[in-house]
């Protein structure tokens, strides 16, 4: 990399580090969504890890107030993730979950192929959702590092390939239209390793947190607390929420939009099939 793109992305960070400096002191000491991954790694196996009372217990033992939705809203198999860094004393976990991401973000540089890695890490040091991820304490850097090794594997090792992209599972609405992907693009050993995954998490799931943790995870979902801004998120149930249209136009547009993902997945190779994929389940998540 040269000094002009080490300078230009020194840039960048500079620019976001002073975009989120008033949410410094919260960004600092760990106030945002890694106490709910933290909350999650204590409570995984008690059987209550979807119990509003015990989380706000646990959240306001280690930062003095709870968060202000109660729930916790991961499969178990995400929470049993967090189980090591729960095991630490708050702070000192935040810090070693900060190093694991900015870890994860460069690892995701690195591990995607066919790209200009300067540009790509030049574009991450510019990017408001990266920064976002970041001040946010959320954990889709490592989301980008199993795409990145599906990407990779998905050729010599398909199988591998497919097995890596079911820890996207993590954050399941985001990749709602993946099989969908990879059925329109007949690649059936990436969607067996994805079907295998998908089996081995949910087992692990069921070991965590017992026969009923579907029915626990299904109602925390439901709870109007985990999302208070739904008609301000970038798909079609904010667009539609709140405003003269009917949920039946909501459901034909999502229809739509898995038709054409689809059809663009069967015409393109593997990268912009996935974009497609991508872009698709975002907007017909909630």
């Amino acid at each position: 990399m040269r000094i002009g793109q080490i300078a230009a992305g020194l840039a960048g960070i500079a620019l976001l580090v002073f975009f989120w400096w008033p949410s410094m002191g919260k960004i600092a000491t760990g106030q945002n969504d890694f106490l709910w991954f933290y909350t999650g790694g204590r409570l995984v196996g008690s059987g209550r890890l979807y119990d509003p009372a015990r989380v706000g217990q646990v959240e306001t033992a280690f930062v003095g107030t709870p968060d202000k939705t109660l729930v916790y809203i991961r499969p178990p198999f995400h929470a049993l993730m967090f189980r090591p860094l729960a095991a630490l004393p708050y702070v000192l976990a935040y810090r070693v979950y900060l190093l694991l991401l900015l870890g994860a973000l460069v690892g995701f540089v690195l591990l995607w192929p066919g790209l200009n890695r300067a540009a790509l890490a030049l574009a991450c040091c510019w990017s408001l959702p990266v920064s976002a991820a970041f001040a946010n304490g959320q954990d889709v850097a490592f989301l980008l590092v199993w795409l990145a090794l599906a990407a990779r594997w998905h050729r010599r090792h398909p199988l591998w390939a497919g097995l890596v992209l079911a820890l996207c599972a993590a954050k399941f609405q985001l990749f709602l239209l993946v099989p969908l992907w990879l059925l329109a693009q007949r690649r059936w050993r990436m969607l067996a390793g994805l079907a295998a995954g998908g089996g081995v998490l949910a087992l692990i799931s069921f070991l965590a947190e017992g026969w009923g943790w579907p029915q626990r995870f299904l109602a925390a979902l439901r709870s109007p607390r985990i999302a208070p801004g739904e008609w301000i998120m970038p798909n079609l149930h904010g667009l539609w929420l709140g405003r003269a249209g009917h949920p039946v136009v909501e459901v034909i547009l999502a229809l739509a939009v898995a038709a054409a993902v689809f059809v663009a997945a069967r015409r393109s190779e593997f990268t912009p099939g996935l974009c497609a994929a991508l872009t698709g389940s975002l907007l017909i998540s909630y």
